[in-house]
């Protein structure tokens, strides 16, 4: 079983991650925004339901780290284990509350947005690096079409902020996509 999960732990930690970011939206109130709110807001600090998105976290990154290290620490897999490193300090950590006006930790909050940035920035130079490795041409130009739209969905959240909930959303299920159909751990 566990040589299966060396060489198949994307698909196994992606399925996970979608049952609770899936969950999360089943739940969330009404005035909940995907278009404009990110993901984490469905963590936050105070949410009476916090617990489904950073449990979901936790286990996508954990997940994903241990096969990272089960498959031993490459250069080409070096980005991956530090962006699932993220996504467990980001469901560690949560984000500001909805209502600013309650007592929160301002700490927590700026740890879990430091590392949300830092994940979608390692994804997006993992995809690039697994391009740089790959050994045919043909896989190259797919590693490299999934980079130029990664960089340019993270780009846009930076200089769309009225739909940069949208933006995550799209980078979150172009980078499980390719998690699960591209990334090899083990050489192309």
């Amino acid at each position: 079983m566990l040589s299966r999960y060396k060489s198949l732990y994307p698909f196994f930690a992606a399925p996970v991650f979608l049952v609770f970011l899936i969950w999360a939206h089943a739940v969330a109130p009404k005035h909940y925004n995907p278009l404009s709110q990110h993901v984490g807001d469905l963590g936050a600090q105070g949410y009476a339901h916090h617990l489904i998105l950073r449990l979901g976290l936790l286990l996508f990154g954990g997940m994903m780290a241990l096969g990272v290290l089960l498959n031993g620490i490459r250069g080409r897999t070096f980005p991956i284990l530090i962006y699932s490193v993220c996504m467990v300090v980001a469901g560690i950590f949560s984000t500001t509350p909805w209502n600013e006006e309650l007592n929160y930790s301002r700490f927590a909050s700026t740890i879990h947005g430091m590392f949300v940035q830092l994940a979608d920035w390692m994804l997006v130079a993992g995809i690039f690096i697994q391009g740089v490795h790959a050994s045919r041409p043909e896989i190259r130009r797919v590693h490299y079409a999934f980079f130029a739209a990664a960089l340019a969905i993270t780009l846009g959240a930076w200089f769309l902020p009225e739909i940069s909930g949208l933006l995550q959303r799209l980078l979150w299920a172009l980078g499980l996509y390719w998690l699960v159909l591209h990334f090899r751990p083990r050489g192309l």
